[in-house]
């Protein structure tokens, strides 16, 4: 994985939550680990997006 400087923008509902370097680093650096072990993702990258929702009517007992 090439080592360039990781930027993580996290928004909630659209709004973004501000993180500051360490955050973006710790974060940016943890995902793109897991990321990296998956077959077949090239180690050259430029952007990765990951979305997850939460389904509401889901039981949550």
């Amino acid at each position: 994985m090439s080592r360039g400087e990781i930027e993580v923008e996290i928004r909630i509902d659209g709004e973004e939550i501000e993180v500051n370097r360490f955050v973006q680093e710790m974060i940016g650096n943890a995902i793109a680990g897991a990321i990296s072990a998956l077959k077949g993702v090239r180690m050259d990258w430029n952007e990765l997006k990951i979305t997850v929702n939460r389904n509401r009517s889901a039981n949550t007992n």
